[in-house]
């Protein structure tokens, strides 16, 4: 399941101050959380002008530190899962 529609059905409430930096996997964020920053996207008849790509790639480098830390929580989990044997410690 991906994790937009594991956040859509947590129903997880987040305060209006609390910016969310997304992929674009998260489209429709928006709707739920007005505080959301996710990269622009080209299509064939619009591509993206400099000033959007320059937004882009400082969102990418604002959530990169964030997608490293979710990748060593869930690296540390697989670990640990597999250590115990499949139950979760």
């Amino acid at each position: 399941m991906h994790d937009f529609k594991l956040f859509t059905k947590s129903r997880l409430a987040m305060l209006p101050q609390t910016q969310c930096l997304a992929d674009s996997g998260y489209l429709g964020l928006k709707k739920q959380h007005e505080n959301s920053r996710l990269p622009d996207k080209k299509s064939k008849l619009h591509p993206l002008t400099e000033e959007q790509k320059a937004s882009n790639r400082q969102l990418s480098s604002e959530r990169f530190v964030i997608e490293h830390i979710i990748r060593s929580v869930k690296i540390f989990r697989i670990k640990n899962i597999s250590d115990t044997g499949g139950a979760l410690p």
